[in-house]
């Protein structure tokens, strides 16, 4: 499978999970930065970065941040900085959630990771969920 296919697969596992778990399984309110956007339009940029998937929190109770990362993009530079500004954006919003969907593998991996950087970025009160079982 190309690194592109994977990204979007792992995309709309992440919206099929924050639809089901925020929004009773109905996809319509989620910003999803892909070319079918449509109407809805793209997600914020935020910290100079546009998430994969984006919840307002006014469209439901919480405000939800989502990235979908191939195994090979994890650990670089670009996505260690793109969730440290995605968390530091949802320290202002209680009960905001950043949600990272990779392949099953590196579930652990990814998890280390949002640890480490909400400590560092200060931001342990944002909860943050991998999400497993995911193929890759």
């Amino acid at each position: 499978m190309a690194e592109s296919e994977c990204h979007r697969r792992l995309t709309q596992a992440l919206v099929r999970w924050v639809a089901d778990d925020q929004l009773g399984g109905d996809p319509s309110l989620i910003l999803v930065d892909d070319a079918f956007a449509g109407k809805r339009g793209f997600p914020p940029v935020i910290g100079g970065f546009r998430p994969d998937v984006y919840l307002a929190p006014g469209k439901s109770n919480v405000l939800v941040i989502g990235e979908a990362e191939t195994a090979k993009d994890l650990e670089r530079n670009h996505t260690v900085a793109q969730l440290s500004a995605f968390l530091g954006y949802c320290v202002s919003y209680p009960g905001a959630l950043v949600v990272v969907a990779v392949p099953w593998y590196v579930v652990r991996c990814a998890r280390s990771l949002l640890r480490h950087l909400q400590q560092r970025c200060c931001a342990e009160t944002v909860r943050t969920v991998a999400i497993e079982r995911l193929d890759g």
